[in-house]
């Protein structure tokens, strides 16, 4: 039960956001995944994630990861007491490119 209201936070999660923020904007299924958890635990976080517009301004500074995308490491990244959580994430092409600290 719990498996299938979880499905069913980030189908609604995912509809909200193509439909509300952005229609043609294309949000990866992790991105979506890790935003539901850090919601559930009242965690913030900013992840941009680079489209058509190049990002490469913003990576200037910051910690390089180039991993793939995935849940675990965004959530470590914004868990509260972790030296980056209190930044944001830059992706690209699937990508956690670089994390930065807000200054």
């Amino acid at each position: 039960m719990r498996e299938e209201l979880n499905r069913l936070e980030q189908v609604l999660l995912q509809s909200h956001l193509k439909c509300c923020i952005s229609p043609n904007f294309k949000i990866p299924a992790e991105v979506v995944l890790t935003t539901s958890k850090l919601s559930a635990r009242r965690h913030g976080a900013i992840i941009a994630i680079e489209q058509e517009n190049n990002l490469g301004n913003y990576l200037q500074d910051g910690v390089f990861i180039d991993a793939v995308l995935n849940a675990p490491i965004l959530e470590s990244i914004f868990y509260p007491g972790s030296q980056l959580h209190d930044g944001a994430v830059f992706i690209r092409n699937a990508r956690i490119i670089k994390a930065k600290r807000k200054i």
